[in-house]
């Protein structure tokens, strides 16, 4: 799982536990369950600290640091998932060799869905830090053998290797039980199988 993806989990869970509490607060406090307040509320305490001389220079710095969680955030969603092309090692001066790994994804999922017992297989792209990736997602058939889908993996894998020898471009394999599976069990218990 990339980064920002856990963080954007990770936040949205402490957010979503902070409005709970903030919900249940306000409701106890306007039923008088949880908190009592005086019948006249004063604003004083709040103007004696705004009012202070450190004040400007302690918000100033809140939003210094705000902008930038904001940025970094907003940077980190720019990254895109989706590889529109490769620029392949033969490219010069006289002409740019590229190939569309989209379309390499397709024929990695087709491929796949020939040599294994699957029932559906579709491939996307995928981008490290290191390199480029075809992702391959399939479902197996119902009593399929694990070993054929392995064995299938494997030999995608291989092909994608030598058509990308400079090792530029990754494989990786996502295969689902059976649909409507329920929990019977697989050839060798296998509920997920994930090759890479």
């Amino acid at each position: 799982m990339k980064p920002p993806i856990v963080t954007d989990r990770l936040v949205g869970v402490v957010v979503g536990l902070l409005l709970l509490a903030g919900g249940l607060l306000l409701i106890g406090w306007y039923g008088g369950w949880l908190l009592s307040y005086p019948d006249e509320l004063g604003t004083a305490p709040v103007a004696d600290v705004v009012g202070a001389s450190w004040f400007p220079w302690a918000a100033a710095a809140v939003g210094i640091v705000l902008g930038l969680i904001g940025l970094w955030w907003f940077f980190a969603h720019l990254r895109r998932d989706v590889v529109g092309t490769l620029r392949l090692g033969d490219s010069g001066p006289a002409g740019r060799v590229q190939v569309e790994l989209d379309t390499v994804a397709d024929s990695v999922a087709a491929r796949f869905a020939e040599l294994a017992p699957v029932s559906s297989s579709q491939g996307s792209t995928t981008e490290t830090a290191r390199r480029q990736g075809v992702v391959v997602e399939a479902r197996l058939l119902t009593g399929a053998d694990v070993d054929l889908v392995v064995e299938a993996a494997r030999r995608c894998t291989d092909e994608v290797e030598q058509a990308f020898p400079d090792g530029s471009v990754s494989c990786r394999f996502l295969v689902d039980e059976p649909k409507g599976q329920g929990r019977r069990p697989l050839r060798r218990s296998a509920q997920q199988v994930r090759v890479t």
